[in-house]
């Protein structure tokens, strides 16, 4: 393709192993199909930053404005905090994980700023969105000629490389974004092969994403669209947006606007979820200010706030609203079956199924209220740096993208899971790589 051969004549030799690097950091990341995919470019990072660093006896690729830094400082810190003071050491050492975890903020926000990596990012979520999209059909096809594979749901989710379909959901929300952005962009619109491979990828990846039967990532996806849209259309009015977004968003979400749209089977008793964050609150309650640390959450969960009578009653009345609707005599003995499949699929639950939640019970109002934060700062600086640039569609991306995983974790994992917080860290320290440089000329 003549574009992607142009763009690369007209790359700096010094610039063009930051796109490389980028291209594989974007696509080792979203798609996760082993530890060698993130891996070996996140080391090459690694490699050419330090001797980039060398070179220019410096750091300055890393300055970013001090109050860009305080989100993720303050969540971190909190988290840490919360642990330290609860003094137990597991939580620590998982505490100390998530820190860790933020390590590809730093290294993309530093190649951002070494050159206009744009056509490099979009590339390495165009080639993650087909790779994956392409398992994921292969995988379906193979389901529809009876072959049963672990990790695959009932009802026909399914999760590339049989991972869990939420996870892939959320890596499907960290890249999809940037695809739909990239449309805005003239001079890959002007190139006709490349729009269609873009359009291919974008079709798959939207496929994929309703294959997961992922509501939360379905709801994320089109909101933080939504959203994106609003804010650069009336971005003069940009408080009355927001405030139009929130109140769609708790419409959407206490309406279960997307039950019955997404594939396959959601759980016996769609109640389930309100239930953990009842009993989650349960344990708030007990345990305000640490939590009950990082590595106790199943623990004292099960063991003390789980309440199998409510699950058993629940389960009960799914059954008798289930048997008159169709009419249908009532069975002691599948009744008994109902209660037992509610118990166990509800102790195999090892987080509340919501970040937020996950936060406030194994850090306490400490680790949670940082958290809360975190997702609030980064949500304010975006939409105020997309105001002040319209025009910037990785910025654009680069919200859309935040919003859409913040959003699914509102709803399930969201950034506890490794996978999913190291690529949102990935793609936000992208996006703040634009936020400071507004122009190629102005970078290191």
């Amino acid at each position: 393709m003549h574009f992607i051969s142009d763009w690369w004549k007209q790359t700096e030799p010094k610039q063009k192993m930051a796109q490389v690097i980028v291209i594989l950091m974007v696509f080792g990341f979203s798609t996760m199909i082993s530890g060698t995919s993130h891996g070996v470019p996140m080391g090459m990072a690694i490699i050419y930053i330090l001797y980039d660093c060398i070179q220019k006896r410096s750091l300055s690729g890393f300055a970013m404005p001090g109050k860009l830094w305080m989100g993720i400082v303050v969540f971190l810190s909190s988290v840490v905090l919360s642990s330290v003071l609860l003094g137990d050491k597991p939580s620590i050492h998982i505490a100390f994980q998530y820190v860790y975890w933020v390590l590809p903020l730093f290294l993309m926000f530093y190649l951002g700023r070494q050159a206009d990596v744009k056509y490099a990012a979009v590339g390495g979520a165009i080639l993650s969105l087909l790779v994956s999209s392409l398992d994921m059909v292969y995988l379906n096809y193979l389901i529809t000629q009876g072959q049963k594979f672990a990790g695959v749901l009932s009802g026909g989710r399914l999760g590339a490389f049989l991972r869990h379909p939420n996870v892939h959901a959320l890596l499907v929300l960290g890249v999809l974004p940037l695809v739909f952005c990239a449309f805005r962009d003239k001079t890959i619109r002007a190139n006709r092969w490349f729009v269609a491979l873009q359009i291919t990828a974008a079709v798959l990846g939207l496929w994929s994403l309703w294959k997961t039967g992922s509501r939360g990532g379905m709801l994320g996806f089109c909101m933080g669209g939504l959203f994106v849209c609003l804010a650069v259309r009336f971005r003069e009015k940009i408080g009355r947006v927001v405030l139009a977004f929130i109140l769609i968003c708790a419409i959407m979400v206490s309406g279960y606007a997307f039950f019955g749209i997404t594939p396959g089977n959601h759980g016996y008793d769609d109640t389930t979820r309100l239930r953990m964050l009842s009993f989650s609150y349960d344990m708030w309650k007990d345990h305000k200010w640490l939590g009950v640390g990082l590595a106790n959450w199943r623990k004292e969960y099960m063991g003390h706030y789980f309440k199998e009578d409510v699950v058993r009653k629940a389960a009960l009345e799914y059954y008798l609203a289930k048997i008159k609707s169709k009419n249908e005599k009532f069975s002691a003995k599948t009744a008994a079956a109902v209660q037992k499949a509610a118990l166990r699929e509800e102790r195999s639950f090892y987080m509340p199924h919501n970040a937020a939640a996950w936060f406030f019970t194994t850090t306490g109002s400490i680790g949670g209220i940082g958290y809360v934060f975190f997702v609030l700062f980064y949500f304010y600086i975006l939409v105020q740096k997309l105001r002040d640039q319209p025009g910037n569609w990785m910025l654009a991306a680069g919200l859309w993208i935040f919003l859409a995983m913040s959003i699914h974790g509102f709803l399930d994992i969201g950034i506890v899971d490794k996978g999913v917080a190291r690529l949102l860290y990935l793609m936000l320290g992208l996006t703040l790589s634009y936020v400071c440089v507004e122009n190629a000329a102005d970078r290191f």
